[in-house]
């Protein structure tokens, strides 16, 4: 004897049609004397009834309209689509307002069976709908609909779990941009090299950023691309105009729920050109005056739109194909100082190579801590290394007072009092000494050590790339002599006396 079985419960909705509910909490366990077959085929001779009962309360013919979400709330049916000629559509009695069942919603919002026993198609009265079809929340899933990946539940096809955007080279955005592949993935986004449709020329190419589906980067997105559009420049199309060394913005535009920035192609970063063109042992130092120069202006043009870029580093210095220009890229961590609490201390901003003092002091900063940051890339384009590759910020400290000699006392106490706020552990004593801590080298364990800082014995560049001015050919020695001192002058561990940007762009270095 078959095992009993939990008895539907049935609950009336209008005259003539019942819809199961399930057992629930109405319902209990009753054996029907049925067997699962005979079950089945009941409950199969049900729904074809109340299929028909449906058809003849709408006519008996014709297509059912998909529903609106609207109709769905107001107990309004599907309208039947009347076809010219057909007898049964031109004779159908309009229907009497009734509600729709539950069950029922999902199969006509979508275009259900409307004829029975075709034995095809979606059932309207299946106890369980398909998950994808029960998401569509009342619309017509359209060819449209679906490229444009509009729906939540079909956005799956084009993210990735973390909301970056799943690329497929050849693939069309926008009618306007075809990929070709990836050039890179950061924390924010995803960057292609795509060809420009617009143009008509297949070697036109532009690089495509799509920022991550994710709410918090499309908002950071909309801030980028007002900063992007205020700092354009020239005809934007990275011309002999765009003459600021930013990297050219062409526009921006929606796909797929992904905001799309698009660019200038510039293939290699500064980095990629130090390897490649200095052996990692760094580039000829007349190329680093140009870069520096540039660089500057780049900065000067920023500040002259209260823009604070804060995370300047040799990834996101882009180096023409000609190797004579750069130009400062990826404004997604840039501000603009006249912003409300832009500049709150925080000790993490910009990648920690690069960070300027300040940032890690946990005290108030501007756009001088880009010129710390482009000061180390020019270091590190000089020599091919990292100018204060620090294991974490207290690490960054000691090797910036080993250059540049201990902090001013001041800068310290304001260090103490931003920290207690803050409610982190201070880098100093309370006499202003530096407390190193380190890792033991026989128990692993982190190790504090109090440190009494020294003046520095020698210029920045000789202290950390140790340079024999006998390897540097005659001509160039004195630009090295330069080098050497706007390091000294843009490094300065309290940024009121580092160098003005307007100082820098007419600094001796570039008088040669």
């Amino acid at each position: 004897m078959p095992p009993k079985r939990p008895k539907a419960v049935v609950f009336e909705v209008e005259e003539g049609e019942e819809v199961e509910e399930g057992f629930g909490d109405f319902g209990g366990f009753e054996d029907d004397g049925e067997d699962e077959e005979a079950t089945e085929e009941r409950k199969r001779e049900e729904r074809r009834k109340r299929r028909k009962q449906i058809e003849a309360r709408h006519g008996g013919a014709g297509d059912v309209k998909p529903a609106t979400h609207a109709q769905l709330s107001s107990g309004r049916p599907p309208v039947a689509v009347s076809h010219p000629g057909d007898p049964r559509t031109q004779a159908a009695p309009t229907p009497a307002p009734v509600p729709v069942p539950a069950t029922a919603g999902v199969g006509a919002e979508n275009g259900a069976e409307s004829g029975a026993g075709d034995g095809g198609g979606f059932d309207m009265f299946s106890e369980s709908p398909t998950g994808a079809m029960a998401g569509l929340e009342g619309r017509a899933v359209t060819r449209e609909v679906i490229e444009q990946g509009d729906l939540e539940n079909l956005q799956d096809n084009w993210d990735d779990g973390e909301g970056y955007y799943n690329a497929r080279p050849g693939e069309v955005i926008a009618d306007s941009y075809r990929i070709l592949g990836s050039i890179g993935k950061g924390v924010f986004s995803t960057v292609l090299e795509c060809v420009d449709l617009r143009t008509g020329q297949l070697d036109k190419r532009v690089a495509i950023k799509l920022i991550r589906n994710v709410d918090i980067m499309r908002k950071a997105a909309e801030k980028e691309v007002s900063i992007l559009t205020a700092l354009r420049t020239g005809d934007g199309k990275g011309g002999a105009r765009d003459d600021k060394y930013c990297v050219a913005f062409l526009g921006h535009l929606e796909h797929r729920r992904h905001t799309v920035l698009v660019f200038e192609m510039m293939r290699m970063n500064l980095r990629e050109t130090v390897k490649k063109y200095g052996s990692g042992e760094g580039i000829n130092v007349s190329a680093v005056r140009l870069y520096a120069k540039q660089l500057f202006v780049a900065l000067a043009h920023m500040a002259s739109h209260g823009v604070v870029h804060a995370d300047i580093k040799p990834d996101n210095i882009l180096v023409s194909e000609d190797l004579k220009v750069v130009k400062i890229c990826d404004f997604g961590s840039a501000f603009r100082t006249r912003e409300p609490n832009a500049a709150d201390p925080t000790p993490y901003l910009v990648s920690r190579f690069y960070r300027a003092p300040e940032i890690v002091l946990g005290l108030p900063y501007d756009g001088r801590l880009d010129l710390w940051s482009v000061a180390t890339c020019i270091y590190e384009a000089f020599t091919g290394k990292v100018m204060f590759p620090g294991s974490s910020n207290n690490d960054m400290l000691r090797r910036m007072m080993a250059v540049m000699g201990p902090f001013p006392a001041k800068l310290l106490r304001a260090h103490q009092r931003s920290y207690d706020k803050l409610e982190l552990e201070s880098h100093f004593t309370d006499d202003l000494q530096f407390k190193h801590v380190d890792l033991d080298k026989v128990t692993a364990r982190p190790v504090m050590r109090v440190m009494r800082i020294a003046e520095p014995t020698k210029s920045a560049l000789a202290h950390l790339a140790d340079v024999d001015v006998a390897d540097v050919g005659v001509a160039d020695r004195p630009i090295l002599a330069q080098v050497d001192d706007l390091l000294g002058k843009c490094l300065q561990l309290d940024p009121k006396r580092r160098l003005s940007l307007e100082l820098c762009s007419t600094h001796p270095l570039f008088k040669l």
